[in-house]
């Protein structure tokens, strides 16, 4: 047995020695009778005194799911003969601020949410939203734990970088799986063991790309960013000046950042991309191919290539959350697989918790786009990984 005790306004330490000790009984299917460890070995494993021990364990008997027999100990109670029986109804919850509401305007959480409905159809589970506070998401997690009728199988958090707010919740329940889906955060390196991270893997996305962007031996490269909180973006630029490191020749780079950015504003971003593209060109910086950390970033910059007549730079982008955006501006991009996300974030839930990773990575698909060509499908071996591409 082992009982991980926090410190937290949020609960008491006796709710927690009882939620534990509920789940190591569930979790080995102990059967009715079994006897539980002394209170005295609870306070000892649990680093507490016997008093708080003994009032988490008290807690177990008002519930229902133990007895205690006087000078002999605590026992398992009859009710308690299968954590799970054939009436339950798994479940997994969905971290979010304002439930479905967070699908409205946000072409991200709503692929990777459309993936996760598709394998929790596979598995007969219900997804169920859990939003508010902190505390009030903590009570609504206990809700469901607490029901006989469910089984919660894991959290999934798609919010847009509120990973401290999951962090904090997953210590709270140390023996429920908490999976953190795309937005990877630094917070997330000093997540506890049970917070798993479902990403993309950028750096080889944006190596993968720039390698593809240098094959005609070009010497200048221009580099278009914003800054965001996550960690996804620092990966791509790093993905981005590995590549140009490790190819043949010396090239010359630029790295041009619009410090002003609002989330989810296209327009801006597009703006953004005019902006920095137009600032590259007045620096004097004869770029000879352009890279972007998104695509809205390398449609402004097409669009003020067009503008001054400067056509044929091979640009690329990243995400290809709005296909049409690279197909109509003729740039190449990154297509990140939002919805397979989705589906393996699912998948961890019904797996067996030691066989799982830290982090699991989704590999993307480069989609060249070269000018009157059309070649056929291709791949690019990255190290020991293989990402393909195609031309479109």
């Amino acid at each position: 047995m082992n009982l991980e005790i926090i410190d937290s306004k949020l609960k008491p330490v006796y709710q927690q020695i009882k939620e534990q000790l509920e789940a190591y009984i569930r979790r080995n299917n102990l059967a009715p009778g079994t006897m539980l460890p002394t209170v005295q070995t609870i306070a000892t494993e649990a680093g507490v005194s016997v008093r708080t021990a003994d009032r988490g364990m008290k807690e177990l008997i008002k519930s229902g799911i133990c007895f205690r027999r006087p000078k002999k100990g605590t026992f398992v109670a009859d009710q308690q003969e299968l954590p799970i029986n054939s009436t339950t109804k798994k479940i997994c919850g969905v971290l979010s601020d304002n439930g479905l509401g967070m699908l409205e305007n946000n072409i991200v959480t709503l692929s990777i949410y459309r993936g996760m409905v598709q394998e929790a159809a596979l598995h007969d589970i219900d997804l169920v939203f859990i939003s508010g506070k902190t505390a009030d998401a903590a009570e609504r997690i206990e809700f469901y734990r607490n029901s006989r009728e469910l089984e919660l199988c894991g959290i999934l958090c798609i919010k847009y970088c509120e990973v401290a707010e999951s962090i904090e919740l997953a210590k709270l329940f140390p023996d429920l799986r908490f999976i953190d889906v795309n937005y990877y955060t630094h917070s997330f390196e000093i997540s506890p063991d049970n917070v798993i991270g479902v990403f993309n893997d950028d750096f080889s996305g944006a190596y993968q790309a720039m390698q593809a962007m240098l094959e005609d031996d070009y010497q200048r490269v221009g580099i278009l960013s914003i800054p965001l909180e996550d960690e996804n973006y620092r990966n791509r630029i790093k993905g981005f000046t590995a590549a140009i490191t490790s190819a043949d020749g010396v090239i010359e780079h630029r790295i041009i950042r619009d410090d002003v950015f609002m989330p989810g504003d296209y327009i801006h971003t597009e703006q953004s991309g005019f902006k920095m593209m137009r600032q590259l060109i007045s620096e004097g910086f004869d770029a000879e191919v352009i890279v972007c950390t998104n695509d809205h970033l390398a449609a402004g910059a097409t669009h003020y290539l067009k503008k001054i007549g400067r056509t044929g730079i091979p640009i690329c982008g990243y995400d290809n959350m709005l296909p049409g955006i690279s197909r109509d501006n003729q740039f190449s991009t990154v297509s990140i697989d939002f919805e397979e996300m989705g589906r393996k974030a699912i998948k961890i839930t019904q797996s067996e918790r030691e066989l799982c990773p830290k982090v699991i990575k989704i590999s993307p698909l480069l989609i060249m786009r070269k000018q009157q060509k059309k070649l056929p499908r291709a791949s690019v071996k990255i190290g020991s990984r293989a990402l393909e591409y195609a031309y479109a």
